[in-house]
């Protein structure tokens, strides 16, 4: 199973030290990836109609994925990257093409593209997309990455947005891998129905019977479960009576052992550490977290 740890970049100061001091931690921890999620905009949920039901507003920062990892590419030759997820139906297909394909060539493919339809309507608007169209969008938009990254010319449409014989240069060596994300039975079904594996993230409890099911999907398609791949972004488990989005979770070292050999069981093939809504601190307690946790998923 790959391990990956979560940037924690709505708990940290987003300095060039930062950045460096954590990767080149977790690269001597020995974690084989980072992974990334995708916010352009945060906005506060009062006063929305209809209701933003996410986790984040204006006062959580993140870093454009794509800019983020080409940076910490640079500060190991070892760690992969990985969104998880970029709401891929709000940016532009070929921007998208563009910049995925110049990440994964700079950095020796080690890139990997987990995408979903996001839940932030606001962010929608504000990047001239339609937020009620965004699922179909997003069919459209993978199939052109894999022809833009593949192809020396494209002719095509998704939406509005029109190719007229033109293509990327440099394109990468092979095609970024493109995995999907999300909750709900749409999301499971596009995964398995033109996934390269899928990205889940919460708790076991909630993850298990998705996996059950993406499992089922990719049986019913004649697809090789063997090559899917299926990862589980850890989020600590809440306590008790504290609702959907608590900040200031208990710490989850003694139960994770538990969740991690029950997702190796039910075809886990990777696994992403979280070190955020614990309330720990500063980057030297995060990272001693983090080292603590892969410490104890090997034992």
């Amino acid at each position: 199973m790959r391990l990956g740890i979560y940037f924690p970049s709505t708990e940290l100061a987003l300095t060039p030290d930062t950045l460096r001091e954590f990767t080149r931690a977790v690269d001597a921890m020995g974690y084989d990836y980072v992974v990334t999620a995708d916010h352009v905009l945060g906005t506060p949920h009062d006063g929305r109609q209809p209701k933003l039901w996410g986790p984040y507003d204006q006062h959580d920062a993140f870093l454009d994925p794509f800019v983020l990892f080409s940076h910490l590419a640079a500060l190991s030759d070892r760690l992969e990257f990985a969104t998880s997820i970029m709401v891929l139906p709000q940016r532009q297909t070929v921007l998208v093409a563009k910049q995925a394909a110049d990440l994964a060539v700079l950095s020796g493919d080690r890139f990997r593209l987990a995408v979903g339809v996001g839940w932030n309507y606001v962010e929608f608007a504000a990047l001239d997309e339609d937020f009620s169209h965004r699922g179909a969008r997003l069919d459209g938009q993978i199939a052109m990455l894999r022809r833009l990254w593949t192809e020396e010319l494209v002719s095509g449409t998704v939406g509005d947005e029109v190719i007229d014989r033109a293509g990327l240069n440099p394109r990468p060596a092979q095609p970024v891998p493109v995995w999907l994300g999300g909750y709900a039975e749409p999301a499971l079904r596009r995964g398995a129905r033109i996934g390269d594996g899928f990205s889940f993230g919460g708790l076991i409890e909630e993850v298990e019977p998705m996996q059950r099911r993406m499992q089922e999907l990719l049986a019913e398609l004649g697809r090789d479960r063997s090559t899917f791949g299926a990862e589980l972004v850890m989020v600590s488990p809440p306590a008790e009576g504290q609702g959907r989005w608590p900040r200031n979770r208990p710490g989850f070292l003694d139960g994770m052992t538990d969740s991690v050999a029950r997702w190796d069981e039910i075809g886990g093939t990777h696994l992403a550490v979280t070190t955020y809504w614990m309330e720990l601190g500063d980057l030297a307690a995060h990272l001693a977290y983090a080292e603590q946790a892969i410490g104890r998923i090997r034992a």
